[in-house]
């Protein structure tokens, strides 16, 4: 008959989408199908010669070929219609699949998006809050320093005005001493 024959469909990756029992059926049914062609290419000479008779006055018309080989040809359309559907189901299924699979990823790397953005509005939400802690800090800091200025400018406007000079004497003294 004929050579082993191997039938694979790939997708667009070249990963083959057909169990090696698939291959198998395929395979048995190409030879069956083969040895029906045979049987209808014996049965078509066998029309033929009686055609040649029928000619001859020997036998019946081309009814006889038709008669035979017309069924053979249709079983061997059907069979072979049915493998196609069948293997095009499979890789439609196996498409499929694959779809919702990167579908659910596509999906879980929406989700985890999500929850990193979320996590972002939180902590900017926290430096807001520190911030405006350490603003508000600043300013008090700033108002008590102010505060202090005045009280040392008012502090020296008095002395100068009252001619205390009791600071000098000290910072003085104390340069006098620490040599």
């Amino acid at each position: 008959m004929s050579p082993s024959l191997k039938i694979y469909s790939t997708n667009n990756d070249g990963f083959s989408l057909e169990s090696e029992a698939d291959n198998q059926k395929l395979e048995n049914k190409y030879e069956q199908a083969e040895r029906r062609l045979q049987q209808a290419m014996d049965d078509r000479d066998r029309a033929q010669s009686e055609h040649i008779s029928a000619i001859n006055g020997k036998a019946q018309s081309e009814q006889d070929w038709h008669r035979v080989l017309m069924p053979l040809k249709e079983n061997f359309c059907t069979e072979w219609e049915r493998g196609q559907e069948a293997r095009f189901e499979r890789l439609r299924n196996s498409i499929m699949e694959d779809f919702h699979k990167q579908l659910a990823d596509h999906q879980k790397t929406i989700t985890d998006h999500q929850k990193a953005i979320t996590n972002l509005e939180k902590t900017i939400t926290d430096h807001q809050k520190e911030i405006t802690v350490r603003g508000e800090l600043a300013i008090t800091v700033i108002s008590v320093g102010i505060s202090i200025y005045r009280v040392l400018e008012g502090i020296i406007t008095f002395s100068s005005l009252t001619g205390f000079t009791r600071c000098e004497e000290y910072s003085e003294e104390y340069r006098l001493h620490s040599k």
